[in-house]
């Protein structure tokens, strides 16, 4: 583990102390084993630029990076306020979808359990994939992975995206995965839309209180997401 990254963690636990705005963790899970090689990293970043520019979400929004593939990488939870560089990664070697989303899910409650231990408040976890290939890997690992997250869907413990890049991927596992919201393919290449699109709708979160519905806004996904069907 390197040293930025332990930093990372501390700080992470710091501030759970010291920044009292309720939170919002949000894990995105980034494939990496087709086409994809690179932008991950950098678009996530794209993301927390939006993010900051606003006075409540840059406290209160935290993200977890699961970058899965042959040559796979974690970044861990902490406020954006306090990155004033581009967040540090450890290294997990090779990951595949199933053992991507155990990470996420173990991830997401670890730190909902952090709070919880901290007395600081929080909205409901967020979990985004997005992915351009099939998925591979342990099938039995996978599927008890999608029917745990997909069941938290179903009783609102959980807020799902599943972002389709390109005609490689398997909408059927997406489906599975987000049983209460269909996935949404990306047009060509408009990363930087679509993350300005989600910091947007995480910016109107955390301006509402803790637990209060919240109904994701579409208006401007025609900036990024195909109008055509994702069949």
């Amino acid at each position: 583990m390197s040293r930025n990254f332990k930093d990372q963690l501390l700080i992470a636990k710091q501030e759970l102390f010291s920044n009292p705005s309720a939170r919002i963790p949000v894990c995105f899970l980034l494939d990496t084993q087709d086409s994809r090689e690179g932008k991950p990293t950098k678009s996530s970043w794209e993301l927390a630029e939006f993010l900051i520019k606003d006075d409540i979400s840059r406290f209160s929004v935290e993200v977890c990076t699961v970058i899965y593939g042959a040559i796979s990488h974690v970044g861990d939870f902490g406020s954006l306020d306090l990155r004033k560089t581009s967040p540090s990664y450890k290294t997990e070697g090779e990951l595949f979808l199933g053992d991507a989303l155990k990470l996420a899910r173990e991830k997401l409650r670890g730190r909902t359990q952090e709070y919880k231990g901290a007395g600081v408040d929080y909205h409901k976890p967020w979990l985004i994939v997005m992915t351009d290939s099939h998925a591979t890997g342990d099938k039995a690992l996978l599927d008890k992975e999608v029917a745990e997250i997909a069941n938290q869907q179903r009783q609102n413990q959980l807020e799902i995206l599943t972002i389709a890049i390109g005609n490689k991927v398997d909408l059927d596992v997406l489906e599975q995965i987000s049983p209460e919201r269909e996935p949404y393919r990306m047009q060509d290449g408009k990363f930087t839309e679509f993350y300005s699109w989600i910091a947007a709708n995480l910016t109107k979160v955390s301006q509402s209180l803790p637990g209060e519905d919240y109904k994701l806004d579409m208006s401007q996904a025609y900036t990024w997401k195909e109008i055509m069907s994702t069949r």
